[in-house]
């Protein structure tokens, strides 16, 4: 979890609380953005998994999940076509649980 990114959101939404609550909401979403995204590899939806990814980047860039911005970033500037979808949605889950990890600790 990117410490300072997390430190931002704090001070933008301006209470630790509502920061953390914030997270709390990306966290328990990952799973169906995920799946959300495998579905539209699976079925070359392009429009629909660009759309999926570009709303999971953003919303990871503000919470401070780092490693899952760059997953998705990667599959960003891959070509379509040629995203192995199997591997992204292994590594966006690996990603997720590790966010999920260090977001219990920020919380503890």
């Amino acid at each position: 979890m990117d410490l300072p990114a997390f430190g931002c959101l704090v001070q933008e939404l301006s209470c630790r609380a509502w920061a953390l609550a914030f997270v709390g909401t990306f966290t328990s979403m990952l799973e169906s953005r995920i799946e959300r995204i495998g579905t539209a590899l699976n079925r070359l939806d392009e429009e629909e998994g660009r759309v999926a990814m570009l709303s999971l980047m953003a919303s990871a860039a503000m919470v401070g999940a780092a490693r899952l911005h760059a997953v998705v970033d990667a599959a960003l500037t891959t070509p379509f076509s040629h995203v192995d979808s199997d591997t992204v949605v292994k590594v966006l889950h690996l990603e997720a649980h590790r966010f999920r990890d260090a977001f219990k600790a920020l919380a503890t």
